[in-house]
């Protein structure tokens, strides 16, 4: 008893900062199931930093405790603050230890919830789904253990410390322990219980645990672990009878699980006092000569790597949070997750058995900030490595990932961890793992940077943003296992360029079998209207905006990111032509025939002709039809026929549009020059211009009586660098394109017939601008021409300032903002857009809301036309002003709208965001004699 004054305490630290005594007390690891009866979420709780142990007793008044909830963080609710950091140990410049030492300045909080009983439970269990870093546990002023690991289920039976009437539970959480060693996830680090707590009521006779698996031939082995001699077990209407806790029945001729078509059998389990119940899914996994398979078929992941975060509250998800990102990756025809880089909530693997998901279940294991350095990486120095004495603390993990969530049929590779090196302790987890379950490969990456035990730590070679052309020379010398990238197409910021030519390889190479992109969802905070990011809580060290790299915006609003990665990842390759079409479906197991495909032909974006083909397609099949080509455009859109638990009837699950090059609608016909002292000029009966002499650009297009030019059109060279272009120094490279077209200098100027002929010297570059304006009845037709060396360019075209508009419409790539190298999922047709909302909300404002492919576009009656097609935007801020403001709040108020007419643009690449540049290809270039033709009107 630790009540007032007592001595008899066991020091709390003596198990914070030992490797031994990881878990204490505990229960041993189960499934991460909530019994039928008796279970009753604890909330409610109070909190107090540094609180002594005479508030264990529950005769004690409580005194400076405050409110809490639970589940949930400190650091967000005043205790701390959160901290970002991906590599770097949270004490890195702080305090100069080595594993597994513990920092000094080491938070402390007690937990008090009383809880008032009738009677004590046969069986009384406190269950936490989830504290970090690592907790004691008191009752009623006992201490009844202590348990590390924070992604997983930690249950205490406290039965005998109970007794009728109050009584006080105390957790006395740390926030740092040896465990954090093994929990040096790129993640926010934030501790406290921040998952449910459950008091759970059992009968004598419960049901402790249990273990099933239907494979593709209908077998089911069912394994019950409970004191109680009488076990039935109810499927499909059957009820079967055991008194071992053992069964082993065939179901003739199952449905089969998949992501395609996600069929579950309910089935319960009964005891004389207990009953639970779970949901069987029949499939079996394997690695036939090199290719893993589920039900024999080869096995593509169009995945995401996923860290569960709450915008408002961190770590502290809901069920409705979870099961909402599980439909939205259903809806973007994403098929797998990998639980990044710890078990998950209970909630998304039952989620992804229900709506159809593949999952790669990862431990809770990551050491990467013992390895990797700035001034180069030590591999010899990454945990656990050889170092045996961590090597039950890593096995403990692994058994508790495999224990919570054997029964899933959506698991169907477990992962070891991450970026943990490699060594003798992983490859004996491996084998450990496969002694646990041997219907499941083992996934583990890290051997990619010590290849000592690699045969043995991983059945699947796992890579990390390789470039798709290295997958492809890889798989030329190393046939002996499936490939995939478990974290590939890095999507921070404007990212996730040439994500197709990961697309198209697997297409080619059947041991490529894809991909988890990182990653699903930003990790940034929204507080007051603002999206804050590392650094931005005073939190140093800091990683700083290396959080926010999802295809979703932290409120899970969709980044236009997602109409390439959507279209990438659909079950139908579809290939469209002026009069003929080939659809092959890349799905395993659904036919075609679930599907209505509409053909719509169109002309300069409006729709001639649409109709319904009747077509039937089987998996892996290709068919090829034609079609009357009336227009200049056509779409092939695929929907489902049937409403989904994911989505209503009509969701469009696979699409694609062809087009060819509208002719221009330039006017040849001359119009008078106005030749001024100051100014040259032209009048027609459509538009009034004027060219500033000393300035050489056009200053003045009005018609209708309104003006249009608000500012000094400029060359546009220049692009608010990207979170990729600082990571591969492109912007650095570019900096002079900065300048050049800022601070160019008028050589001189010239007028023949209707045309004026401005040259400009480019700053900084030893280079030449000649920009030719040409009057004409209907608008004003310009020709910039560069003369100068060849270069590398972020883009080449014009820049204007116009009064704010409402609304541009233009025909061209859309609906969503548009690269060079990310373009493939666009749809072409005549769309709008609102340049106020144009600027994508990136955590750090960067250029975006491009569109690529554009003939032409109306900006509030102000009409700009290439002479083939050009990249537009139109956004409310300049090139300048986004570069400036490290946040989206801080950008200036909208005062103007700022549009782009560009010949060309570099990609935004993608492969990753720390020195990958855009494809080959995919980077402009300029080069002397180059020009771009367009015309405002």
């Amino acid at each position: 008893s630790l009540g007032h004054g007592a001595e008899n305490i066991i020091t709390p630290m003596s198990y914070v900062t030992s490797l031994a005594s990881f878990r204490t007390g505990t229960e041993a690891p189960r499934s991460a199931f909530l019994p039928e009866r008796g279970a009753y979420i604890l909330d409610g709780w109070v909190i107090k930093e540094g609180a002594d142990n005479r508030f264990l007793d529950p005769d004690t008044v409580l005194e400076g405790f405050k409110a809490v909830k639970v589940p949930g963080t400190l650091e967000t609710q005043g205790y701390g603050r959160p901290q970002y950091v991906n590599t770097q140990y949270p004490w890195d410049g702080k305090e100069n230890i080595k594993p597994p030492m513990v920092p000094a300045e080491n938070r402390s909080c007690l937990y008090i919830k009383d809880i008032g009983l009738e009677s004590v439970p046969d069986n009384a269990f406190l269950l936490f789904w989830g504290v970090q870093t690592a907790f004691e546990l008191y009752v009623n002023g006992t201490w009844q253990g202590y348990a590390e690991d924070s992604f997983t289920q930690s249950e205490f039976n406290i039965t005998s410390l109970l007794s009728p009437g109050k009584n006080r539970i105390g957790v006395r959480v740390y926030q740092f322990s040896t465990a954090s060693w093994l929990e040096d996830q790129d993640y926010w680090r934030l501790s406290g219980i921040f998952r449910p707590v459950y008091f759970l009521s059992r009968p004598e006779g419960y049901i402790e645990d249990w273990t099933i698996n239907g494979d593709e031939e209908g077998n089911v082995s069912l394994k019950v672990k409970t004191a109680s001699p009488y076990i039935t077990f109810t499927i499909e209407g059957k009820t079967y009878f055991t008194a071992n806790g053992i069964i082993n029945i065939n179901i003739p001729s199952p449905r089969l699980w998949s992501a395609e078509d996600p069929v579950l059998y309910p089935y319960t389990i009964e005891t004389g006092t207990d009953r639970v119940s779970g949901k069987l899914g029949f499939r079996t996994v394997s690695i036939e000569d090199g290719i893993l398979k589920l039900n024999g078929k080869r096995l593509v992941f169009h995945g995401v790597n996923r860290h569960e975060w709450s915008p408002e509250n961190g770590r502290a998800v809901t069920k409705e949070e979870t099961i909402r990102d599980v439909i939205l990756m259903k809806r973007n025809n994403i098929n797998a997750v990998r639980t990044s880089h710890y078990p998950n909530l209970p909630w998304l693997y039952e989620a992804a058995d229900e709506y159809g998901l593949y999952v790669i279940a990862e431990a809770d294991l990551e050491t990467h900030g013992t390895w990797n350095r700035p001034g180069g990486d030590d591999i010899t120095s990454a945990l656990p490595g050889d170092r045996k004495e961590w090597k039950s603390q890593v096995l403990y993990r692994e058994r508790n990932n495999y224990e919570a969530f054997k029964n899933h049929p959506s698991v169907v590779v477990w992962s070891l961890g991450n970026e943990s090196g490699g060594g003798s302790v992983l490859k004996d987890a491996a084998e450990y793992m496969r002694s646990l379950d041997s219907t499941r490969p083992v996934h583990y990456e890290g051997v990619f940077h010590d290849r000592t035990y690699s045969e043995r730590t991983s059945d699947i070679e796992s890579q990390m943003y390789t470039p798709a052309e290295k997958i492809r020379s890889y798989l030329k010398e190393h046939r002996e296992k499936p490939f995939i990238c478990c974290e590939y197409s890095h999507s921070m910021g404007n990212s996730n360029g040439d994500i197709m030519d990961y697309i198209r390889l697997e297409r080619e190479e059947e041991l490529y079998q894809g991909g988890f992109i990182w990653d699903f969802v930003d990790q940034t905070f929204q507080i007051d209207g603002k999206v804050l990011y590392g650094g931005d809580f005073g939190d140093r060290p800091s990683d700083w905006t290396f959080s926010a790299n999802g295809l979703f915006l932290s409120d899970r609003t969709p980044t236009p990111k997602l109409q390439e990665v959507r279209h990438a990842y659909q079950g139908f390759e579809i290939k469209l032509s002026k009069d003929t079409f080939r659809i092959t479906n890349r799905n395993l197991f659904k036919d075609l025939s679930a599907y209505s495909v509409t053909l719509r032909t169109m002309k300069e974006g409006k729709c001639l002709e649409e109709r319904e083909l009747d077509i039937s397609l089987s998996p892996g099949c290709t068919l090829e039809g034609s079609y009357e080509g009336k227009g200049d455009a056509a779409w092939l859109i695929i929907r489902t026929k049937e409403d989904t638990s994911w989505a209503e009837k009509g969701h469009v699950a696979a699409w694609e549009s062809w087009h060819e090059a509208v002719p221009s609608l330039f006017s040849s016909e001359p119009v008078p020059l106005i030749q001024g002292n100051f100014n040259y000029g032209a009048r027609t009966g459509r538009y009034t211009a004027m060219i500033d002499r000393k300035k050489g650009m056009l200053t003045s297009f009005s018609k209708d009586g309104k003006e249009y030019i608000s500012g000094l059109p400029r060359p546009s060279f220049w692009r608010a660098p990207t979170d990729n272009d600082r990571g591969s120094g492109l912007d650095r490279e570019w900096a002079c394109w900065k300048a050049a077209g800022s601070y160019m200098r008028l050589e001189g100027i010239s007028a023949s017939g209707s045309s004026v002929t401005s040259l400009f010297r480019l700053a900084v570059l030893d280079s030449l601008l000649e920009v030719k304006h040409t009057f004409t009845r209907d608008g004003v037709v310009v020709t910039m021409t560069y003369h100068g060396p060849e270069r590398s360019v972020p883009e080449f075209g014009m820049l204007y300032t116009l009064p704010v508009t409402e609304e541009v419409s233009y025909l061209g790539n859309g609906p969503e903002e548009c690269e060079s190298d990310r373009s493939e999922g666009a749809l072409y047709g005549l769309w709008s857009l609102k340049p106020e909302e144009n600027l994508t909300r990136y955590a750090v404002p960067q250029d975006a809301g491009g569109r690529s492919a554009v003939k032409r576009a109306e900006a509030g009656g102000l009409v700009f036309e290439a002479e083939g097609e050009m990249f537009f935007s139109a956004l409310p801020y300049t090139p300048e002003e986004i570069e400036s403001a490290g946040h989206q709040h801080a950008l200036p108020p909208v005062t103007k709208t700022v549009i782009k007419v560009l010949d060309r643009k570099s990609g935004v690449g993608g492969d990753d965001s720390w020195g990958a540049l855009p494809h080959e290809g995919r980077l402009a270039k300029l080069r002397d004699g180059d020009s771009f033709t367009y015309r405002i009107s």
